[in-house]
């Protein structure tokens, strides 16, 4: 039974959660759910910190790099040294023009979905 609760839960996530504000995931309640119950989902596990885990913060290359080639918790190899400290390198270099172009990207994306929002809470007024 909890696992398909889990399975449940997980879809329920991966198709009215993920990659969606949390303000367009709250106006769209699947169908069968209490509206206050979805709020709670959606608020209170996830959008929680813990329910992010390793999708909030993935590991860069260089720790899968070391985590994979590591013996006894360090690198042997000088080949191996030598590659993970060369993709520490790229990391830092990719991180900050990446994390800069996202920005805007989050920015312009927040922005068009509240709009998109908006125009949807109108066109449902004018329906009424």
């Amino acid at each position: 039974m909890n696992e398909l609760w889990n399975k449940w839960r997980g879809h329920l996530h991966a198709k009215y959660v993920k990659d969606k504000p949390i303000q367009q995931s709250l106006k769209n309640v699947p169908r069968g759910v209490d509206k206050k119950e979805w709020k709670w989902l959606v608020n209170e596990h996830f959008a929680s910190e813990s329910f992010s885990g390793k999708y909030g913060n993935p590991p860069d290359l260089a720790t899968i790099f070391f985590e994979t080639h590591k013996k006894d918790n360090k690198l042997v190899e000088p080949e191996a040294i030598e590659k993970h400290v060369h993709l520490a390198q790229l990391e830092e270099i990719d991180i900050k023009s990446l994390n800069e172009e996202n920005k805007s990207l989050n920015e312009e994306n927040k922005s068009l979905n509240d709009r998109l929002s908006t125009i949807e809470d109108e066109m449902k007024k004018i329906m009424k």
